[in-house]
């Protein structure tokens, strides 16, 4: 505190010192009176002036150079420079299903009109306690029956070195959980149109560049490039589970994006992996489908006791806790180029994305102005102006330091919008979700489009520093989208 007073008033102070310093000499040195006139001047007005002066010109200089950063904020943001645009930044992919399954049931429609409303809330259930026995308010799906798929996980779990650790019935509640979107998802699937014969070796190579490990290519007839965002501890059977109905359905060759150590942003941003997918669409996966599979469950009481002890559990007393959730979701994404015969729900352009110099919830003032320049460099890849945003979607909840980043982010950038109704925020009505945040916020983001045929930004804020923003908006037909750039080279 000491040093922020003395970075603010060192130079006023040493000027007035030296304002007064000569005032004293002159006076010592002259051989007139000092009348009462000299010293209101020298010793008041004179030292008045110079600091005013002082204020007023770092106040222009700070102005003029907050301007300059602001001039080129969105490039840099986007990580280019502004007199030599990237032409690959304006490549887009598109979405053709977004499934979803929360405790607000599994129709995203209905999901939005109630969030917008204000209607979704977690609310207090008895199946949950905390350490003094009082109820947990949580966002359960209720209904899950989850009995069908244990022997399935117990079956697995005799393949695994972890088993003794691993609690069957958590398994199976995820695969409940990601049944019905999965079930959806194949159904989209199958109805696609088979890619050129000759196309599909090229793809299917090509799936090594984002660390895809291959299965069955030789009986495939289209590559499916697909990520999974779960637990640590039950990620390789939900892609074995995955894997499994996807090779029954037949007709892809199922490769798996593995973590990658350059690039471990990935395993926590579906934004990220659908940026790096759309980045070689022209190329190595002009004919590849991107899945985004995410499922997550906090609601056991297993975790909510790990929440307790931490001191991170939400409670009337501790309204900055976390509020335990459960989610599945699933968004199937294509190159833009690529024929498809229903009216996809949407169109995502490319990212912008960066980690915040000072965690969201370090003390200090409040400041989305990492959020606010990632989302100019979103709308400058989307080629749009922030009036064309219909509204924003993210999976920001209830805590204050992410929700106040999030509501000056919409504020400033968007002042069309409405911070509450114009905001969707997934944490707030779902809870923590978990590792089906931001996957979940992206499908949430692309049915807003298709219900209002408008653009919506989304925005994955779960992180303490983590921030990545995308614009999407309305499918168009490829021959309609005037600004396809040349084919770049991605290499």
């Amino acid at each position: 505190m000491i040093g922020k007073i003395l970075g603010v008033l060192g130079v006023p102070l040493l000027l007035a010192g030296l304002i007064w310093l000569g005032a004293v000499i002159y006076f010592q040195q002259a051989s007139t009176e000092v009348s009462s006139t000299d010293l209101v001047v020298w010793f008041g007005l004179v030292p008045l002036a110079a600091v005013t002066v002082w204020f007023v010109g770092k106040a222009l200089h700070t102005r003029s150079q907050r301007a300059k950063e602001s001039a080129d904020a969105p490039a840099q943001a986007a990580g280019v420079v502004p007199a030599e645009r990237d032409t690959a930044l304006s490549l887009q992919l598109t979405i053709l299903s977004a499934e979803i399954n929360t405790a607000a049931g599994e129709s995203a429609p209905d999901l939005i009109k109630g969030l917008r409303k204000t209607e979704i809330k977690p609310i207090f259930t008895d199946r949950l306690t905390d350490d003094s026995g009082i109820a947990v308010k949580a966002a359960v799906c209720e209904g899950i029956e989850s009995d069908e798929h244990l022997s399935w996980v117990e079956q697995w779990l005799q393949t695994t070195n972890n088993a003794a650790a691993l609690d069957a019935g958590q398994g199976a509640r995820l695969l409940a959980l990601l049944h019905g979107p999965l079930t959806r998802t194949i159904d989209t699937l199958k109805g696609l149109p088979l890619p050129p014969t000759d196309a599909r070796t090229t793809d299917a190579a090509a799936m090594a560049t984002m660390a895809v490990r291959q299965t069955n290519p030789e009986n495939a007839a289209r590559p499916l490039v697909t990520k999974v965002f779960a637990p640590p501890a039950w990620q390789e059977m939900i892609t074995a589970y995955v894997k499994k109905q996807v090779v029954e359905a037949g007709g892809f060759a199922f490769g798996v994006v593995r973590a990658d150590a350059g690039h471990p942003e990935r395993q926590a941003d579906s934004l990220r992996v659908a940026d790096a997918f759309c980045h070689s669409s022209l190329e190595g996966y002009s004919n590849s489908i991107l899945m985004l599979v995410a499922c997550d469950s906090l609601t056991t009481q297993a975790h909510v006791d790990l929440l307790a002890n931490q001191g991170l559990l939400f409670t009337p007393a501790h309204q900055g806790g976390q509020i335990p959730g459960e989610a599945a979701a699933i968004v199937l994404a294509a190159p833009a180029a690529l024929p498809v015969d229903a009216p996809p729900l949407a169109s995502l352009r490319r990212a912008a994305y960066g980690a915040r110099q000072k965690p969201v919830d370090a003390s200090g003032r409040a400041s989305a102005e990492l959020l606010q320049q990632l989302t100019s460099a979103a709308l400058l890849n989307a080629g749009q102006e922030a009036l064309s945003v219909a509204a924003v979607v993210s999976d920001c909840d209830h805590r204050s330091p992410w929700l106040t980043e999030t509501s000056m982010l919409v504020s400033s950038a968007f002042a069309e919008l409405d911070v509450i109704a114009d905001h969707l925020a997934i944490g707030g009505g779902l809870g923590n979700t978990g590792h089906a945040s931001s996957t979940l916020a992206l499908a949430l983001a692309a049915h807003a489009v298709a219900m209002d045929d408008k653009h919506v930004v989304v925005a994955n804020v779960a992180d303490v520093s983590a921030r990545s923003v995308a614009v999407l908006g309305p499918w168009l037909e490829p021959s309609a989208v005037s600004e396809n750039p040349a084919p770049p080279n991605l290499s």
